[in-house]
């Protein structure tokens, strides 16, 4: 479960100094993720279906099927 919905799956491997997890995160409309800040991972997000909207540090992103969203160690990041 992240932000209370269940994931669908998730990799870590210890060759990355465990800086890498792979998450498949299934969101039902109008939901995305609260303010928060990695402070030792990158986060990079994709977006498969329909359309995410992304605020990565003072940067407001929308984010439609097929796009790519990267947020820099120490951003803060929330998306709806």
């Amino acid at each position: 479960m992240v932000y209370g919905e269940p994931c669908v799956g998730e990799i870590r491997r210890g060759k990355h100094g465990g800086r890498v997890a792979v998450i498949e995160h299934v969101s039902p409309p109008g939901s995305g993720s609260p303010l928060h800040r990695h402070t030792r991972e990158d986060e990079w997000f994709y977006v498969i279906d329909g359309e995410l909207t992304f605020a990565v540090g003072d940067e407001v992103i929308p984010a439609p099927a097929g796009s790519f969203v990267y947020g820099r160690a120490g951003s803060p990041t929330l998306s709806w």
